[in-house]
């Protein structure tokens, strides 16, 4: 495969295209991809955003729908692109469907992108690819996970994308407008705290996942791999905790730990020290920032002082 150029700088229209817009093709236009496509079209840039059906019209970005796991997606894929962002999420909770969404797919977008010799490549990966489970603190080069199909797939589909000189963000907990089902169930009281050992969260706002994307896109000489995560992983008694505080709620009394599901991502603290390093700014560093304006918008409550 032809690979894409090797870290060639950052992809700022300014600098590099002599006032034009950079051309970014996002893969996966789903809930940080259209936050992402948003920013990017904020600052002038075009979007070519790629989706399985078409969806509401965006001003400036244009929509492609097109099935990206067929054997020849990427000839229909644009060649007049700078950068590609691959955020795709599978259709279901099996190895058919995450090999389909992590490595064919992304395996079609990255043959458009060598033929268009694309400046920067981006794969949202997750922090699901890690083996620790008893609380301990990762980074980018702690062991990986290779006991279950989905993190297999994933860490087959980052070397995908390293191999094409892409750098991989892998993601935690995503949250934000829309997306409150972890804050309804603790206003229900489905969830409360539990007894036990410390079990951590970790998280990142939808709009510090787009951030983060945008900054490393324009990130001069970018590491293979970050993690996407805010700055304070917490145990999870302590984010219910606050929680209902702020829903007006009183504590809740402590619960018998349900046994791990077959869905359980593990038990572990994830560091976000290598992206700060690059200079990114979290709009909401903590679960704090993130969830008050959700709980007064989303669910129509003034956060208690």
């Amino acid at each position: 495969m032809k690979s894409p150029a090797k870290r060639a700088g950052a992809l700022s229209p300014r600098r590099r295209y002599g006032g034009l817009a950079v051309r970014v093709l996002i893969a996966g236009y789903g809930y940080v991809g259209q936050a992402l496509g948003r920013r990017l079209v904020a600052q002038g840039d075009s979007v070519v955003a790629v989706r399985r059906r078409l969806g509401a019209e965006v001003l400036g970005v244009k929509q492609l729908a097109l099935d990206l796991t067929s054997p020849d997606a990427s000839r229909s894929l644009p060649s007049d692109i700078d950068a590609v962002v691959y955020s795709v999420a599978p259709d279901e909770r099996s190895d058919a469907a995450y090999h389909a969404a992590y490595v064919l797919g992304l395996s079609q977008v990255l043959k458009a992108a060598a033929a268009a010799n694309v400046q920067r490549i981006i794969f949202t990966s997750s922090t699901a690819v890690y083996r620790e489970h008893e609380g301990g603190w990762v980074d980018e080069s702690s062991p990986l996970n290779h006991d279950t199909f989905s993190a297999r797939r994933l860490v087959e589909a980052e070397e995908l994308a390293r191999s094409a000189s892409g750098v991989v963000l892998r993601l935690a907990g995503i949250y934000g407008p829309g997306r409150i089902a972890f804050l309804r169930s603790v206003q229900r009281g489905e969830v409360a705290a539990e007894s036990g050992p410390p079990r951590y969260m970790n998280r990142i706002h939808r709009d510090d996942c787009a951030g983060a994307i945008l900054h490393l896109l324009q990130l001069a000489r970018p590491e293979p791999i970050y993690l996407g995560v805010d700055d304070a992983p917490a145990e999870k008694n302590t984010v219910v905790a606050w929680l209902r505080n702020e829903l007006g709620l009183p504590p809740s009394e402590s619960r018998t730990a349900p046994s791990p599901s077959a869905r359980d991502v593990g038990n572990k603290r994830c560091s976000n020290a290598r992206l700060r390093r690059s200079g990114y700014a979290f709009r909401y560093p903590s679960f704090r920032e993130g969830y008050a304006p959700l709980i007064q918008a989303d669910l129509g409550l003034a956060p208690q002082q």
